[in-house]
């Protein structure tokens, strides 16, 4: 007899009720050797049981492919939440340097108007065009409060 069919066997009863009556005790149901001697066993051939070895086996290989697959869930669940991080963070594609992104593409913060456009004219090649261009300070700047009457009774 394959052990794994009678174990199998043994379940499908005490599942459908029949291990019922051969049970002892009230609270605490036991199964004893004598009660299992009245207990009737209806056996298939080698064959039928070697089925259910099979299949026990099987049921093993599924569980273990579900589990396969759980983690693998898991992993891609974090590779898509480290991929968005990096793409919030902008390290998915090269990067040009903060100074690329600046209109003269070679100065960096801080630098005067005049700088960049040096910068600028030089990288072009138009060094002459720098002398016609007059320095940010240099122009005058108005604003409406400019035109606005003096109080003369206030020091200046």
């Amino acid at each position: 007899m394959n052990p794994y069919w009678f174990i199998y066997h043994l379940q499908f009863d005490a599942i459908t009720g029949k291990l019922e009556r051969h049970y002892t005790g009230s609270t605490i149901k036991h199964l004893t050797g004598a009660s299992l001697l009245h207990y009737v066993v209806k056996v298939p051939s080698i064959k039928e049981q070697n089925k259910v070895k099979r299949i026990k086996n099987l049921m093993e290989l599924i569980g273990e492919l579900r589990n396969s697959s759980t983690q693998i869930t898991k992993s891609l669940d974090v590779l898509n939440q480290s991929t968005l991080a990096k793409a919030f963070r902008g390290e998915l594609v090269e990067q040009a340097p903060m100074m690329n992104l600046l209109p003269c593409c070679s100065i960096e913060f801080g630098q005067s108007e005049k700088k960049c456009r040096v910068a600028k004219a030089q990288k072009d090649g138009r060094a002459a065009a720098l002398r016609t261009l007059p320095s940010r300070d240099a122009r005058s700047h108005r604003t409406p409060l400019d035109s606005w009457p003096k109080d003369e009774t206030q020091g200046a």
